[in-house]
C-alpha cells in the first residue's frame, strides 16, 4: 500500500474547505485522498485519542 502525505496548494483549495494536510493513498488501482484536520484547541493529543480508543476496545471486547 502506497501512503504519503501532502500539504495542500492553496491555490487550488478554497480557505472554508480547505484540510491542512491531504492523506493520500493507494489501493490496487484506487487512489483515496483523505483530509486531515487537528484542532488548535485540542485537549489531548493524538497518542492520549490512540491509547483511549485501544484502551475502550479492550474493556468492551470489540478488539
Amino acid at each position: 500500500m502506497d501512503t504519503e502525505m501532502m500539504r495542500t496548494n492553496e491555490a487550488q483549495a478554497t480557505p472554508a474547505a480547505a484540510p491542512d494536510l491531504l492523506l493520500k493513498t493507494t489501493v490496487g488501482k484506487i487512489t483515496y485522498l483523505v483530509g486531515i484536520h487537528f484542532s488548535e484547541d485540542a485537549k489531548e493529543t493524538m497518542a492520549d485519542k490512540i491509547d483511549r480508543m485501544i484502551r475502550r476496545e479492550i474493556q468492551t471486547g470489540t478488539c
